[in-house]
């Protein structure tokens, strides 16, 4: 059984990596095929190689990766091989982005309105077709962060059932101790840190008013089915109230 954990970077992947890591106990790529993450993983352009090598077949290996489907991937559509995928609320995802690329010295809090309107816009439409890339292949099961973060336990128990190793309650509960990062309030907030808001919801107060609005009506134009094109065009440009 080969396993991806492919949620877009900064959706919750990182907690759904340590739940499968503490529950499995899996294997991982050997030094042929992983990259340098910290987390194990085999580069894009060697992953339908490493996929027909057949290693992963021996037991259960888990992967962590930022791949949208295409038809390129069509190889990772089968029964052996299970693709769960975080997504997360676009507003969020764009502040916790803006924050890991403070923190790998890719950008700089002067320069934040200008990394928004430009990179922070991309990485909101990248979110977007990650997660529309996958939501109707039959070997991908998607999980909302945001409903991990309210209640955790029913949705390691589906996700543990999807991978073909269903848990315990009690198992599924020690997981969510074991694994899931709190923050206990906005004031205790660090700079720096890979898991820096432990759920809580920071958008409001970081991001600009009408910025913060256009997000929240592309995640509904998202949720509503209606993302097309034109959406996508509209918003890059600052200009989705006219589109919708």
């Amino acid at each position: 059984m080969l396993i991806l954990n492919n949620g877009v970077p900064k959706s919750g992947s990182t907690w759904m990596q340590n739940i499968l890591r503490n529950y499995l106990s899996p294997a991982y790529p050997s030094e042929k095929w992983a990259n340098d993450w910290k987390n194990p993983s085999v580069d894009p352009d060697k992953l339908e190689g490493y996929v027909a090598s057949g290693e992963w077949k021996e037991g259960t290996t888990l992967l962590k990766t930022h791949i949208e489907y295409s038809e390129g991937y069509k190889f990772l559509v089968a029964d052996d091989i299970k693709v769960v995928v975080t997504y997360r609320k676009l507003t969020d995802s764009v502040v916790s982005w803006f924050h890991h690329q403070l923190r790998m010295n890719k950008t700089s809090s002067e320069d934040k309105l200008n990394w928004l309107d430009t990179k922070g816009r991309q990485f909101a439409l990248r979110a977007v077709r990650h997660r529309l890339s996958w939501q109707d292949q039959p070997n991908a099961l998607m999980v909302n962060y945001e409903s991990m973060v309210q209640d955790a336990v029913p949705l390691i128990e589906e996700v543990t059932k999807f991978i073909g190793s269903p848990c315990s309650l009690f198992d599924a509960i020690n997981l969510v101790e074991k694994t899931q990062v709190r923050i206990s309030s906005k004031k205790s907030l660090q700079e720096g840190q890979h898991v820096r808001t432990g759920g809580l919801s920071v958008a409001k107060e970081e991001l600009p008013e009408a910025y913060l609005k256009e997000l929240e009506a592309l995640q509904e134009v998202v949720e509503a089915g209606s993302f097309t094109p034109e959406i996508a065009k509209a918003f890059r440009e600052g200009k989705l109230e006219q589109a919708v």
